[in-house]
């Protein structure tokens, strides 16, 4: 019974000193990934590309309010009406989490963002999901996008995740 007493009191003894390595679990530093910016699936991480290919100048710094300006100006055309992409609760996040990735992405290493958000469609608000990659090289700060405005809840469709 004491063999047991001690195996159990081992058991939480190594459970209080490892929790505090498993607090990165919920940016998913565990897993190798860190989140720049995680809301429900919506997020700003880093992703590796192929090296050989590869021409990007990181890390890089560009301060937010320019990547703000360049995040506002990604419309969206349906049919005769334009509109941003982004609130500007969205703005202000991804900005931030945009500069803080470049400033700490190496060469070899792209930005990967997905938005998912409630547009509305006629009459109606749908909810739909786009993702992008971000890099900067010497032709400057680059977008492409995977996806606008796909139809689908994100953690059901999106690629990405």
């Amino acid at each position: 019974m004491k063999k047991y007493h001690n195996l159990l009191t081992l058991f939480f003894f190594l459970l209080v000193v490892t929790s505090c390595s498993f607090s990165n679990l919920t940016n998913g530093e565990f897993f190798g990934n860190k989140f720049y910016y995680k809301s429900g699936y919506e997020v700003v991480t880093l992703i590796d590309q192929d090296v050989k290919k590869v021409k990007n100048i990181h890390p890089v710094k560009i301060n937010r309010e320019k990547i703000e300006g360049a995040l506002r100006l990604i419309l969206v055309k349906d049919r005769d009406n334009s509109f941003p992409l982004f609130n500007e609760k969205d703005v202000v996040n991804y900005s931030i989490a945009i500069s803080d990735a470049l400033l700490e992405a190496s060469s070899s290493q792209d930005v990967s963002m997905t938005v998912e958000g409630w547009y509305k469609s006629k009459y109606v608000k749908k909810n739909q999901v786009s993702s992008a990659r971000i890099f900067y090289n010497n032709k400057g700060l680059n977008v492409i996008f995977g996806s606008i405005l796909r139809k689908g809840n994100q953690h059901e469709t999106d690629p990405l995740i």
